[in-house]
């Protein structure tokens, strides 16, 4: 169950927008909210900012306090803040890190291009650090901020390819399904064409392996086993949650994901996704094309190892 909810703010209404869903997570879960900004400093060779760092600082914690008094207003919770010095998403995820069963959550463009616009600049610079998880909620840009407007999770989504790596989104998805009693399908996605992972790390693709009808057969109920196994794991563990599964015959795991969530009324995705470092993608493609064209929530995990 998550402990800590934060809500990183940049001083903008759009950024503000998280904040409604991140209050309703927190009086669900009996998390504690906290609202976050980074004040950032810019150092230039024989100029003094002094001054000007400390009213900007005024300003920024005379910021949290009022939109911590509009939250209180709204919902009773006495949101705690924090102002951190240092680099946005650095200094956000490394403050996530040092609190118990953390969540990230942040507004984000619905738009294409390269993931810093899409994503928001706040939103990609903490994707592109944090190992904890982080909610990003698809808002609209030009809005009037409502802090009382929230996300309802009512059906979730994790899609799983057999690794263990894909199952670190069950826990933080598990949390967020018990909180708002909501219903969880984990998801497997079979190819209908066997393309084989390329000996030792080979750079090239290797072709796809002849199958008949009785191996794709074989393949599938291996599916079918694997997520309905995982799915008991999670009863037991959740013994009051409703957990169903799925397998889908698709060459495309993001396409797949994308018309379970239309043909299932999914409201919410949860997934891990690898780190992209600088390249042009600061995530993986299926958790970028999910993003994109996916439900106004998706739940994204990056393991520390992948950092």
């Amino acid at each position: 169950m998550y402990k800590t909810i934060i809500v990183p703010l940049d001083g903008s209404a759009f950024a503000e927008q998280a904040i409604g869903t991140a209050a309703t997570i927190a009086q669900h879960s009996g998390a504690t909210l906290v609202l976050v900004r980074v004040h950032e400093t810019y150092a230039f060779e024989a100029t003094d900012y002094s001054l000007t760092a400390d009213l900007s600082r005024r300003d920024q914690e005379q910021y949290l306090a009022a939109v911590a008094q509009r939250v209180e207003n709204i919902y009773g919770l006495l949101a705690e803040r924090t102002l951190l010095d240092g680099v946005v998403g650095p200094s956000i995820c490394d403050f996530a890190m040092g609190l118990e069963a953390p969540l990230i959550v942040l507004s984000t463009h619905g738009r294409t291009g390269f993931s810093r616009f899409w994503l928001g600049s706040v939103a990609d610079a903490i994707m592109r650090h944090a190992s904890t998880p982080v909610l990003m909620l698809r808002h609209r840009e030009h809005t009037d901020v409502e802090l009382a407007r929230a996300h309802r999770f009512r059906h979730l989504l994790v899609p799983l390819d057999g690794s263990t790596f894909a199952e670190v989104a069950l826990e933080p998805a598990v949390s967020l399904a018990r909180a708002f009693k909501a219903k969880l399908t984990l998801l497997r996605v079979v190819a209908a064409v066997n393309i084989p992972m390329p000996l030792f790390a080979a750079p090239h693709a290797a072709p796809p392996m002849d199958e008949d009808e009785e191996g794709l057969n074989i393949r599938l109920e291996g599916a079918e086993d694997y997520v309905r196994a995982a799915a008991t794991r999670v009863r037991l563990a959740e013994p009051g949650l409703e957990v169903d599964t799925i397998v889908r015959l698709d060459d495309s795991p993001a396409a797949a994901i994308l018309a379970a969530t239309m043909a299932h009324g999914v409201d919410t995705v949860a997934l891990a996704t690898h780190g992209r470092g600088l390249s042009r993608l600061v995530i993986a493609s299926v958790a970028d094309k999910v993003l994109r064209a996916g439900p106004d929530a998706v739940l994204v995990l990056r393991p520390e190892e992948e950092s």
